[in-house]
């Protein structure tokens, strides 16, 4: 059984001023909140749904069978989606050619990773 503990930080990082950076210009300027976000994690203060897309999406888990611990934990079935399509990307950008885990992953890992996201997206 996975139990659901609030673990809460307050985290140093400043959310943009709305006379600096209007929140109706869609900039894709989400910087703030990655570097947010990292720092909770680095906090060890992170949520399910995340810690279970990352674990399931992780390039050395694929031949695992997750099935168990994910009924287990019973997460959100919509935020574990999306935590797995952003740890498929973050996965299939370290695999693009000159990136680190291009060099430890066979050529075709790429292609494959491009398919998973694809998969995941219900495409």
């Amino acid at each position: 059984m996975c139990p659901r503990l609030a673990r809460v930080i307050t985290a140093s990082v400043i959310r943009n001023h709305p006379n600096a950076l209007s929140p109706r210009i869609k900039s894709l300027n989400y910087l703030n909140n990655i570097l947010a976000k990292m720092e909770a994690v680095d906090a060890g203060v992170s949520d399910m749904e995340y810690e279970l897309g990352f674990l399931v999406e992780h390039l050395s888990s694929r031949s695992t069978n997750w099935s168990p611990l994910l009924e287990a934990c019973a997460p959100d079935e919509q935020r574990l989606r999306a935590a797995r399509l952003t740890s498929a990307a973050h996965w299939l950008l370290l695999l693009l050619p000159g990136q680190p885990a291009a060099r430890r992953n066979p050529p075709s890992a790429l292609d494959q990773q491009a398919q998973r996201i694809l998969s995941l997206a219900g495409r």
